[in-house]
């Protein structure tokens, strides 16, 4: 193995979580439901037969109680490493938030001021997460499992993805867990899926006045099959993709997420995708050009063997800003006009939007919502979104920031 494949799991529910304490690093212990939660995520990981060579975990009761339940049912190694501790909160951590206002110990946004006074600043957790990850690639290529906590896993998932914490937060509940691939040969990570514990986790709308945003990849198309390079080239859904669609609408509607209107791609396997949902919802589908997949000039309808052999030489693979194939767009202009969806639900009226799109768009925007910028599509991170895939982000107005809630494969969507 080549390739490092990382699994990031916040810890179970602590007795910190569930009484309202400012936790940091104080230690509590895993509750009852913590511990079930920890026996349920460790359940799914045996049913599917996944293996780690290596588990570390934070030394705090919370986490390490968390990880020692899945290293007894998986056999894997175990070790605490002080790097992956949460991050200390100075005064207000151990006391209950109300007693943290009432000492004048509560947080704050500015980047070098440190948290209730002796605690660690946004720079200084920051500096530490990315000291953390470093640790990781001091070990041989693997499967490794990380347990950890969430103000300092998002710092970690800002590194790797280069984006801006200002932008986005991570929002993790008890047991999300999240996993990554880093392939050295191509330097570039590559998020796989990003899941919450349950069904109850994605209820909850962070800022009912805001947006919340499901993105959708159109189910498998013929183009996908026959492993061309559609682009805006148009093909149908093969009988399998009309069968996702009919899946994916059902447990769209199953999730029981407020949808108020459903944009899709023109483009047939999208709006096919979109009709089947919106029928299940019994919404209409409004067309937007913006979500269209990228131009790719004239790679449009080829296969990988004939790219290879018409265009050996791919600059616009190392240069954001020349067309893909000589005449298409550039990733940048990918990137714009992925720009201006944001803009568009944004500057609508609250609610829940549904939009269904292509894998190189929905890429697009994601890096744009997390303030990546547009980089050598090889160096540049990748979002696994398979057919009919699922990406779920909201946007707080008040807090002028988006949450991603979740990368969901089709195969998670059944809780």
């Amino acid at each position: 193995m080549t390739s490092y494949f990382f699994t990031f799991l916040r810890h179970g529910e602590s007795v910190g979580n569930r009484d309202g304490y400012i936790q940091g690093q104080h230690d509590f212990p895993l509750t009852e439901a913590g511990l079930k939660q920890a026996e349920q995520i460790t359940e799914s990981w045996v049913a599917a037969g996944r293996q780690f060579d290596g588990i570390i975990a934070s030394p705090l009761q919370r986490a390490h109680q968390t990880a020692e339940q899945i290293r007894q049912a998986l056999e894997a190694p175990i070790e605490t490493d002080s790097l992956w501790l949460e991050r200390h909160r100075g005064f207000g951590q151990g006391l209950k938030k109300e007693e943290s206002r009432a000492n004048r110990s509560t947080d704050t946004s500015h980047l070098y001021e440190r948290f209730g006074e002796t605690g660690e600043s946004n720079w200084q957790l920051t500096l530490r997460a990315g000291r953390a990850l470093q640790s990781l690639f001091r070990r041989p290529p693997g499967r490794y499992l990380i347990v950890t906590h969430g103000a300092l896993l998002n710092r970690v998932l800002h590194t790797i993805l280069g984006s801006n914490p200002l932008s986005v937060e991570f929002a993790l509940g008890n047991c999300t867990s999240i996993d990554v691939q880093y392939n050295p040969e191509y330097q570039q990570w590559r998020l796989w899926q990003y899941l919450p514990l349950g069904k109850q986790a994605l209820l909850v709308h962070p800022d009912p006045a805001g947006h919340r945003l499901l993105l959708v990849r159109h189910a498998e198309s013929e183009g996908n099959v026959n492993r061309i390079f559609q682009g805006q080239v148009d093909t149908d859904l093969t009988p399998d993709g009309h069968k996702q669609t009919r899946q994916a609408a059902h447990l769209i509607s199953e999730l029981g997420i407020r949808i108020d209107q459903i944009l899709s791609s023109p483009q047939t396997r999208a709006w096919q995708t979109a009709e089947v949902i919106a029928k299940n919802l019994q919404l209409d589908v409004t067309a937007n050009h913006l979500l269209k997949e990228i131009d790719n000039g004239k790679l449009a309808g080829l296969s990988i063997e004939e790219i290879e052999a018409q265009f050996p030489e791919r600059p616009d693979r190392a240069n954001p800003y020349l067309p893909v194939g000589e005449t298409g767009e550039s990733w940048l202009e990918l990137y714009l006009r992925a720009g201006e969806l944001i803009d568009q639900v944004t500057g609508s009226d609250p609610g829940g939007y549904l939009a269904v799109s292509h894998g190189a768009f929905l890429n697009s925007l994601l890096r744009a919502i997390l303030g990546i910028i547009p980089q050598p599509l090889r160096n540049s991170a990748h979002f696994y979104i398979e057919n009919t895939g699922i990406v779920d982000l909201a946007y707080s107005p008040r807090a002028n920031q988006w949450k991603f809630l979740a990368l969901l494969p089709p195969k998670e969507l059944t809780f």
